[in-house]
C-alpha cells in the first residue's frame, strides 16, 4: 500500500511540472485556462476531503495528502498571479527558471512533510481535530524557508501589480489580493510553523478553512479581469486598429493608446507608441476644453515633418465609475482630401451653374419657339374643330358633333335616375319665307332664331342645327320630372319664336313644331331619341303646327306597326294586293244629273290584315318614299283601263291623287311621261289631284312643276281646297284646272252657317275664273238641294255613287257598257 501511494504522488508531481512548464513557455489560452480550472479544483478537492475525512478516521494516509497539500497550494497561489499578470500585460513578469525553482522546492517540501507525517502521532480530543507532529530542525526550516520565500515573492507581485496598474478596478484587484494574500500567509506561518514550534500541537481546521479566503479573492480578480483571459479592452483595442479612422485614447491628458491610422495620418509611419510625447505637444488646447463632446476641424502639425494636416475631431468623455477611472477617446479624420475634392466640386459646379444657365436660356428660347408653334396648332386645330363640329351659318353644333356629344352624356348616366331630354324643332312655313324674302333674308332668321333658342333653354343644353330649318336640342336633366321639364321648355321656346322678327323693317312672323323624346323611355341612345323626336315632331305638325308633341310608346308600337306595313308594302304591288276603286263626278245638266268623269281610289287588301283604306297607307308610303312607285302603278292601272274601255267605245276622265312631296323627283315624270306614251292615251283624259297643303309650302316651286306636268297635257285639280292655306294671290297665279271643295265645309250644310257661308265664296271665287270647281263627299239630298240651288253643279260622293271596281262601273245603266259581250 505505501508503494501505490508514493507512486501516484509521483505522477501528480510529474504532471505539475510539466502543466507548469508548457503554461510557462505557451500563449495557447485554452491550455491556460485548463491549468488554473485543474488548480483552482484540486486545491478546493483538497480541502474539503481532508476535512471530512480527519474528522472521521486516523487514517495515516490522509494526513499525508494533506501535507501534500499544504505544500503545493502557496505555489497554486504563485501560478494563479501570474497568469492574472499576464492577462493585464500580455507577458510573464515571473521568469520560467524562477518557477522551476519554486516548483522543485514544492516537491522537496511536500515530500519532506509526508515522510515526518510518518511519525506523527494523531488524535481526537471532543472540541478539536489536532495531531501532535514531532519536527525536526530540518523540516521546520525548510518549511519556514519555502513559506516565507513564496510569500514574500508573492507580496512583491501583487504590490506590483498595484503599482502597474492605470485603471482604477485593476487597482481595487490589486488591494484585494495583496490583503487576502497577505492575511493568509501570515495566518499560516504564525499557526503552520510557529505555533506547532512551540507547542508541539497542530490544529486541522483552522488552515483548511481560511485557505479558502486567497482562493476567493483569486477567482474574484480573474472574474474582474473579464472571466478568465476574455479581456473586452483588448476585443476593443483590436477594433479600433482596424478603424479607418485615427483613434487616440487619454487619461489625464496623456496618451494611453494610438491606432495604426492616427500614425498613416500624423506621420512617423511604422512606429507604434509615442514614447515622450504627450496629447498637449500634439494636440491644440481647444482639445482639452471642458466639452464633454464636440466635433471641430483642427489644423496639426505633423509628427514627423513641419507639414500640416487638416482633420475633423471628435471628442468624447467618459466620466468616472466603479470601473474605471474617466478617459477620452479623440477620433481625427484626415479631411484635406475631402477638402480638396469639395474645391473640386466647387469648381465643377461652377462650370455647370453656367452650362446650365447657358443651356436654360438656349432652352428657353425653344420652349418659347415651341409655346408659340404649339398655340399656333392648338388654335389651328381649334378652328378646325370649330368648323368641323359646328354649323357656319349660326355657330351651333352640328349633326355629327352633338350626336357625339350626346352620346357620351348617354354612356355616363344612370337610366334609374336620369331623364335627358331630346328636342326636335321644326320652322313652320320656311320655305315660304325663303321664297317670299330671299335666302339671305332666310340666312339671317335662322340666325335670330338660334339665339332665341339659346335663350330659352338651359345654358348646360347642347343646340345643333341639323338641317335648313331643322334644329336639335339635348337637354341634361339629372333631377328634374321630365314632364314638368317638357312644359317650361315648351312653353318658353314657343313664347320666345312666336315673337315677330324685325328685318330690314320687315316683320316677319315664325312659329315652330316641336318634339320631344325623353331618355331612357324613348329610347337609351341618342339615335333612337333622335328618331322618336322626330316623329313627335310630324305629329306636333298633324296637331296644327306652332305647337309640341311628346314620343310616347304607342308612338313606338305605330313605328312598329308602320316598319311592318311599310315591308309588306314594297310587296303588295308584285302580289297584286292594291285594288283600284272608281267614283263616278256627276253634274247636273238640263234638269238631269250624269256622269262626267271618275276619281280612282286605291285600296289595299292585305292577305292578314284585310282591307286598309288611303288614308292609313298613303302617309306610311309618303313618308318612306314609296309613294313615288304607288302613284306610277296608278297611273299605268288607270291608263290601261281607259284603254279597255275606249276599246269599248266608251270614253271617260279620271283624276288621280298626287303627293306632291315627290315635286323634286324628275324620275317621276319621266315615268309618266313613258306610261302615256306606252299606253297611248290622250293625256287630256288624265287629271292630277293635289292636296293643298302640298302646293302651299313652296309657291314658286309649285308653279314650276304644276307648269311641267300641264305640258304633258294634264289637268290639274287642286283638293281639300279652303281647309290648310287657301289664298286667293296663290289661287290665281297656281296653274290649275280645278278645285275641290273638302268635304267637311259639305257636311256642315244645314248645321253650320260659316260653312256654308264659306262654299258659297268659294263658288263665287271660281265664277270669275276658268277654274272648275266640284264638291266632294255629298251624302244627302239636303247638301245636294244646297249646292244647286247656289249653283255648283259638279258633285260627287255616296249620295250619287260609292268607289267601285271597274267592273261594276260598267254594270251602270246610264253609261250604257254592253253587258253581254266578255272581255
Amino acid at each position: 500500500m505505501p508503494y501505490i501511494y508514493f507512486l501516484l504522488l509521483f505522477l501528480i508531481y510529474i504532471f505539475l511540472f510539466l502543466a507548469t512548464d508548457v503554461y510557462m513557455q505557451k500563449s495557447d489560452m485554452l491550455l491556460k485556462r485548463g491549468f488554473i480550472f485543474f488548480s483552482v479544483f484540486y486545491a478546493f478537492f483538497c480541502i474539503i476531503a481532508m476535512i471530512s475525512h480527519i474528522q472521521y478516521t486516523n487514517n495515516i494516509l490522509l494526513l499525508n495528502l494533506f501535507y501534500i497539500f499544504k505544500s503545493i497550494f502557496p505555489f497554486t497561489i504563485l501560478c494563479l498571479l501570474d497568469f492574472i499578470i499576464n492577462l493585464q500585460y500580455k507577458k510573464h513578469i515571473i521568469y520560467v527558471s524562477i518557477m522551476r525553482i519554486f516548483f522543485i522546492f514544492t516537491i522537496i517540501v511536500s515530500i519532506s512533510n509526508s515522510i515526518s507525517a510518518n511519525s506523527a502521532t494523531l488524535y481526537i480530543d471532543s472540541n478539536l481535530i489536532v495531531h501532535g507532529l514531532v519536527f525536526n530542525d530540518f523540516v521546520f526550516y525548510m518549511n519556514s524557508a519555502y513559506y516565507i520565500l513564496i510569500s514574500l515573492f508573492i507580496l512583491a507581485l501583487t504590490i506590483k501589480l498595484y503599482f502597474n496598474s492605470a485603471k482604477k478596478r485593476d487597482k481595487q484587484s490589486s488591494i484585494l489580493l495583496v490583503l487576502s494574500i497577505f492575511t493568509y500567509l501570515v495566518y499560516v506561518f504564525v499557526t503552520d510553523i510557529s505555533i506547532p514550534k512551540i507547542s508541539g500541537v497542530y490544529s486541522l481546521n483552522s488552515n483548511f478553512i481560511l485557505s479558502i479566503l486567497p482562493i476567493s479573492c483569486i477567482y474574484y480578480a480573474i472574474k474582474n479581469l473579464d472571466l478568465l483571459g476574455i479581456n473586452t479592452s483588448d476585443l476593443l483595442l483590436q477594433a479600433f486598429d482596424k478603424s479607418p479612422e485615427a483613434i487616440c485614447l487619454m487619461y489625464n491628458g496623456k496618451i494611453e493608446y494610438v491606432n495604426a491610422m492616427f500614425f498613416n495620418i500624423l506621420g512617423e509611419k511604422g512606429n507604434k507608441i509615442l514614447p515622450s510625447k504627450t496629447a498637449k505637444n500634439i494636440f491644440p488646447k481647444e482639445i482639452f476644453e471642458e466639452d464633454k463632446f464636440f466635433s471641430k476641424i483642427f489644423k496639426l502639425k505633423k509628427l514627423d515633418s513641419p507639414e500640416t494636416v487638416n482633420v475633423l475631431c471628435n471628442k468624447f468623455q467618459f466620466e468616472e465609475s466603479s470601473a474605471y477611472e474617466p478617459f477620452d477617446i479623440l477620433t481625427i479624420l484626415d479631411i484635406g482630401i475631402i477638402q480638396e475634392s469639395q474645391k473640386k466640386i466647387e469648381n465643377i459646379n461652377k462650370n455647370l451653374e453656367k452650362l446650365i444657365k447657358e443651356s436654360t436660356q438656349k432652352l428657353e428660347n425653344i420652349n418659347n419657339e415651341l409655346n408659340t408653334e404649339i398655340k399656333r396648332r392648338i388654335d389651328s386645330e381649334s378652328k378646325m374643330l370649330q368648323i368641323s363640329s359646328t354649323d357656319s351659318l349660326t355657330g351651333l353644333y352640328n349633326r355629327t358633333f352633338f350626336s357625339q356629344i350626346a352620346h357620351n352624356i348617354i354612356m355616363d348616366s344612370n337610366p334609374i335616375i336620369n331623364r335627358h331630354v331630346v328636342i326636335y324643332l321644326d320652322l313652320d312655313n320656311f320655305k315660304n319665307i325663303n321664297d317670299t324674302l330671299g335666302h339671305t333674308m332666310g340666312d339671317e332668321i335662322l340666325k335670330e332664331i338660334a339665339v332665341r333658342l339659346k335663350l330659352s333653354v338651359p345654358d348646360t343644353s347642347i343646340i345643333s342645327r341639323v338641317g335648313g330649318d331643322e334644329f336639335l336640342i339635348f337637354v341634361k336633366n339629372y333631377r328634374s320630372s321630365p314632364e314638368y321639364l317638357i312644359n317650361k321648355l315648351s312653353t318658353k321656346i314657343l313664347k320666345n319664336l312666336r315673337e315677330p322678327i324685325l328685318l330690314d323693317n320687315k316683320i316677319v312672323n315664325t312659329s315652330i313644331s316641336i318634339g320631344f323624346s325623353v331618355y331612357p323611355h324613348a329610347g337609351k341612345d341618342i339615335e333612337t331619341l333622335i328618331k322618336h323626336a322626330d316623329i313627335a315632331m310630324y305629329k306636333a305638325k298633324e296637331n296644327g303646327k306652332n305647337s309640341f308633341a311628346i314620343f310616347e310608346k304607342e308612338n313606338h308600337s305605330n313605328i312598329k306597326k308602320e316598319f311592318d306595313l311599310t315591308n309588306d308594302m314594297i310587296l303588295a304591288i308584285n302580289n297584286n294586293e292594291f285594288k283600284l276603286f272608281y267614283q263616278p263626278k256627276m253634274e247636273y245638266i238640263d234638269g238631269k244629273v250624269v256622269i262626267v268623269g271618275l276619281e280612282a281610289l286605291i285600296r289595299w287588301f292585305h292577305p292578314q290584315k284585310g282591307l286598309i283604306y288611303p288614308d292609313v297607307f298613303i302617309p306610311i308610303a309618303e313618308r318612306s318614299g314609296y309613294i313615288s312607285n304607288i302613284f306610277l302603278w296608278v297611273l299605268n292601272e288607270v291608263c290601261n283601263q281607259l284603254k279597255k274601255w275606249n276599246s269599248k267605245g266608251k270614253d271617260f276622265n279620271i283624276s288621280i291623287n298626287f303627293s306632291a312631296q315627290r315635286f323634286g323627283q324628275d324620275n317621276i315624270y319621266t315615268n309618266m311621261s313613258k306610261i302615256l306614251e306606252n299606253t297611248k292615251i290622250d293625256p287630256k283624259k288624265i287629271s292630277i289631284e293635289i292636296d293643298e297643303k302640298y302646293l302651299a309650302k313652296n309657291i314658286e316651286t309649285s308653279i314650276e312643276m304644276l307648269n311641267y306636268m300641264k305640258s304633258f297635257g294634264i289637268n290639274i285639280t287642286i283638293d281639300h281646297f279652303g281647309i290648310n292655306y287657301s289664298s286667293l294671290n296663290y289661287l290665281r297665279s297656281l296653274p290649275v284646272n280645278g278645285m275641290k271643295v273638302d268635304m267637311s265645309f259639305i257636311n256642315g250644310i244645314g248645321s253650320n252657317t260659316k260653312d256654308e257661308a264659306i262654299i258659297v265664296a268659294l263658288i263665287e271665287l271660281c265664277k270669275g275664273t276658268d277654274i272648275d270647281i266640284i264638291a266632294e263627299g255629298v251624302e244627302t239630298k239636303e247638301q245636294y238641294d244646297f249646292l244647286i240651288a247656289h249653283d255648283l253643279k259638279k258633285m260627287q260622293g255616296y249620295y250619287f255613287y260609292k268607289p267601285m271596281q271597274a267592273e261594276d262601273i260598267e254594270k251602270i245603266p246610264e253609261l250604257g257598257f254592253d253587258n253581254s259581250v266578255e272581255d
